[in-house]
């Protein structure tokens, strides 16, 4: 009797780990995303301006028609091609710019930017990864945790 109640008790312990490192690893996540649209805002903006600098209309355009940027990342896929296309015009504007100050600004955004959503990625994949093996599998389907996409830009 005593040892099924102390099994139980660990089983039980072992439930609320499992529950612990699923939600620190989802807030994570969560505040990667945070931090990475945060730097996706301060890229536009500082693309926003170099397009009015330089008169560049690819850039202009690819700003404007970028969608707004989301509270949660539910589908990340219109967004990343936005972006990626507005990284890829900074780009080829610091190749050919040479030393502009708005310039090396937009490119240590992209810098910025690719460094915020690596961690992104990886927060996201530690959780889906987590979610996904024995035992969190089973406590993930308890919780409901939510979907943590990956953001390939």
């Amino acid at each position: 009797m005593v040892s099924a109640l102390l099994a139980l008790t660990a089983a039980l312990f072992y439930a609320a780990y499992v529950f612990n490192r699923l939600r620190r690893g989802s807030l994570q996540c969560a505040l990667a995303w945070e931090r990475l649209r945060e730097e996706l805002a301060r890229r536009r903006r500082i693309a926003a301006r170099l397009a009015d600098t330089t008169g560049n209309g690819r850039l202009a355009e690819a700003v404007s028609a970028a969608p707004p940027l989301p509270e949660r990342l539910v589908d990340p896929a219109p967004l990343a091609q936005a972006e990626r296309a507005i990284g890829e015009i900074v780009e080829e504007l610091g190749a050919a710019e040479g030393a502009n100050r708005l310039v090396v600004e937009a490119v240590g955004a992209n810098l910025r930017v690719a460094y915020a959503r690596r961690f992104h990625n990886e927060s996201a994949t530690t959780v889906v990864v987590r979610a996904a093996t024995v035992p969190g599998n089973l406590i993930a389907a308890l919780v409901s945790l939510p979907p943590h996409p990956l953001f390939e830009a």
